[in-house]
């Protein structure tokens, strides 16, 4: 489904930030149709650069170098229109009031729809369906900048969700949002990993967020692929994630220092653990309750 190799790009000289120097080097990696995968890594290692050119906006917008293979949904970005690929590939941005320009939520939602040239029941059976989704059918006449945070952050998801992509690419999904709107985002996102419709590829920073939602992390840093696994065993690499700038999850650096068995990600995992080692503790201990002899003496 995402298929990258030897994927290289460097941003043009006068780019505040990076221009001039090899962003990305030598990229290689496959993401199979319906796997849930988080990319992580620190500030400026080129996560957000990487979701643009997977969606075939960069260099189309910005110029620079481009090198390497990078297919999409079957779909050789490299030569394929960002309008025809944006079919195939949704992006929502880290900010989502960029990618927001209609008068009103429902205009939103039905402008993309609109470009697929579908009937009129259709693009209004789909923004009925996707406003219910994320839980702003009641607003569907209001401006976009006059929702708070969360409520764009799911009108942007709304808007890509509308246009069914076999590809989701989610630019720090929970970033800025409250509470609140983390959890209307994040209970969005396990909708969605539980119908497993969709090949998910989100870039989060929230490592105990991660460990209870990704199949598999991808750590990016310097420009390159430093790990790539299962999220278990990727989250599991305190030292590893510390030198990445990345906090691991609480619960894999208390099984580290206590050198619990089995990886745990999480409190009940790090419970359930901990309790069979006390169990084979203490099958291995001498018990300490006296055993009643017999006596042969006449009474």
């Amino acid at each position: 489904m995402i298929r990258v190799t030897d994927l290289s790009f460097r941003y043009p000289p006068l780019v505040p930030q990076g221009g001039g120097r090899l962003l990305l080097e030598r990229l290689s990696f496959r993401i199979e149709r319906g796997e849930r995968v988080a990319l992580m890594g620190p500030t400026g290692a080129g996560k957000t650069t990487l979701a643009l050119i997977l969606a075939g906006l960069v260099p189309m917008t910005t110029g620079g170098e481009l090198s390497g293979e990078i297919y999409m949904a079957g779909y050789d970005v490299r030569a394929t229109d960002p309008v025809q690929l944006s079919t195939e590939v949704g992006l929502v941005f880290q900010e989502a009031e960029q990618q927001l320009f209609n008068m009103t939520v429902e205009d939103e939602v039905a402008f993309g729809l609109e470009g697929l040239a579908l009937p009129a029941a259709e693009i209004e059976r789909r923004i009925t369906w996707v406003l219910a989704r994320v839980g702003l059918q009641e607003l569907r006449q209001r401006p976009p900048w006059q929702l708070s945070g969360g409520q764009q952050k799911r009108l942007a998801l709304a808007s890509v969700l509308a246009m069914r992509p076999p590809v989701l690419l989610l630019d720090e999904p929970m970033a800025g949002l409250d509470p609140l709107g983390r959890r209307a985002i994040a209970a969005l996102l396990d909708d969605l990993k539980a119908e497993q419709e969709s090949t998910l590829l989100v870039i989060e920073q929230d490592a105990e967020w991660v460990a209870r939602w990704a199949e598999r992390v991808l750590v990016l840093h310097e420009g390159r692929i430093a790990l790539d696994g299962p999220a278990r065993q990727v989250l599991s690499e305190v030292d590893a994630l510390r030198r990445f700038a990345i906090q691991p999850p609480q619960i894999a650096e208390v099984a580290a220092a206590l050198s619990l068995p089995g990886q745990p990600l999480t409190s009940t995992e790090a419970a359930e653990r901990w309790s069979d080692r006390a169990i084979e503790r203490n099958d291995d201990a001498p018990s300490s309750v006296p055993t009643l002899q017999r006596s042969n003496a006449p009474t």
